[in-house]
């Protein structure tokens, strides 16, 4: 055996070494959270325990599907048990493992619009508002033409993230170029936007378009009238 050819098999089986060491530290370290995660769920009230344990058991009953499943819903399902265990408890472990279900669907399946802007909502839920970004706007990119996407990068833009109005409004513009269905919420949205940034005659305008759309809306009416008397006002 040669030299180079002994380095070789050294350095391979050196990378097969790290990797097994690095994939037990990596279970350990999700086995101590479940743990603690565990034990932390003794220290709660009886009916909070109870209320914990019936989520739990629905998330692991959609976790048991997912060995034969055929498409994300599993996945899906079961994620969603875990982040509602981390809201309604305010717990991260549960919203951690359910981002990891939610990656392991998109590893399956595939892209999948609902998936990333479910993720994106956990990681808002962590207040890790890069990586809800991050989700959001892929779920648009697979997905443009449902208007839920914007709304939810809008929202995290407007009372998380804090970013100048130009990038909020540029969310706003973008779906209104791209959608069909789902303009009224996106005007309604603006409207609010600008009215709460002093713009009432470009507030009043988004309610006008509103009843354009929804010619049954009362609301809109009353909104229009209301906002273009703070214009007339501000003369």
């Amino acid at each position: 055996m040669t030299r180079t050819r002994t380095i070789q098999i050294i350095a391979a089986v050196a990378v097969v070494v790290a990797l097994l060491v690095g994939g037990f530290f990596v279970y350990r370290s999700e086995w101590n959270q479940e743990r603690m995660f565990l034990a932390h769920v003794a220290t709660r009230s009886a009916d909070e325990q109870a209320g914990m344990q019936q989520l739990m058991q629905s998330a692991r009953e959609w976790e048991a599907k997912i060995e034969t499943a055929t498409n994300a819903v599993p996945y899906a399902e079961a994620a969603r048990y875990w982040k509602s265990i981390g809201d309604v408890f305010n717990l991260e472990y549960p919203r951690h493992r359910a981002i990891s279900l939610y990656e392991a669907a998109l590893d399956q399946f595939g892209d999948n619009a609902t998936v990333y802007a479910a993720i994106g909502d956990t990681y808002k839920a962590l207040e890790l508002y890069s990586e809800a970004e991050e989700q959001y706007q892929r779920a648009i990119t697979v997905e443009p033409g449902q208007f839920t996407h914007y709304l939810k990068l809008a929202t995290l833009y407007r009372y998380r993230m804090q970013v100048p109005p130009q990038q909020v409004l540029a969310v706003y513009a973008t779906a209104l170029e791209r959608l069909v269905i789902g303009s009224p919420d996106i005007y309604k949205d603006r409207a609010l936007y600008y009215e709460s940034l002093g713009s009432y005659a470009a507030a009043a305008e988004d309610w006008k378009a509103v009843m354009q759309l929804e010619p049954t809306n009362p609301g809109a009416k009353g909104e229009y009238e209301r906002l273009r008397a703070l214009v007339q006002e501000k003369k």
